[in-house]
């Protein structure tokens, strides 16, 4: 961050409490505060500089932009009493798992199928079982630090049917936005149908959508239920 010709560096910090900035040594009179952050917008906020002390009361947000290295995502699932958790985990191109990033709103799709542990894990296999759910799911972020894998969802099992079995097949879409190009209300406007299009539609139609968004799919073979 920087004033007139004075520069602070900032870093990830404890969530115990805000951290506050000084700068010292400044000329009154008018002039800005300049924000950035690698993968973030900067932002530039004009100020009116008094002899003394003068402070800026409210915290200040950045916008994020891109997530480092992102070349996929992978899902991970743990039972629990009511459905599954999961964590989402965003990785590089060599696998390496992403930490610390901004918060990008993503879209994350689920399908669900039904599925015999006996038959070999082939997609010819796999789009002869009964699609037991399909649909978007939400997401939590975890804003702390010390946090490694920041995106966490929940699957409910309610959302499938009685007697739909102990073991299945989920299927993952997760939609990133380029917000160099569009921005949120355009992305949520450009996801709206993909939960009723077929996996042929939707891969047609976001192939269509160029550079303004990229999207990643991860599968997980072979997830159970003991309730």
């Amino acid at each position: 961050m920087k004033i007139q010709n004075k520069e602070l560096h900032g870093y990830f910090q404890s969530d115990d409490s805000l951290i506050n900035y000084q700068f010292t040594d400044l000329r009154p009179g008018d002039t800005q505060l300049i924000i950035s952050a690698p993968n973030y917008e900067t932002i530039t906020i004009p100020l009116k500089l008094e002899r003394g002390v003068n402070r800026i009361e409210k915290p200040i947000s950045l916008k994020g932009l891109t997530i480092p290295g992102l070349d996929g995502f992978y899902v991970f699932e743990n039972e629990e009493a009511d459905g599954w958790s999961l964590t989402i985990r965003p990785v590089t191109e060599d696998n390496r798992a992403i930490s610390l990033h901004p918060t990008i709103d993503i879209w994350i799709g689920a399908k669900i199928s039904k599925w015999d542990p006996l038959l070999a894990r082939t997609i010819g296999n796999l789009d002869k079982q009964p699609i037991l759910y399909s649909g978007n799911i939400p997401w939590k972020w975890d804003a702390y630090p010390e946090t490694q894998f920041r995106y966490t969802s929940f699957i409910p099992f309610d959302v499938l049917p009685e007697d739909s079995g102990k073991t299945y097949v989920i299927e993952y879409l997760i939609l990133v936005p380029n917000l160099l190009e569009i921005d949120y209300e355009e992305f949520h406007a450009l996801t709206k149908e993909i939960p009723s299009m077929d996996t042929s539609t939707a891969k047609s139609y976001l192939e269509s959508l160029g550079t303004r968004v990229s999207y990643y799919a991860d599968i997980s073979w072979d997830v159970t239920r003991s309730q």
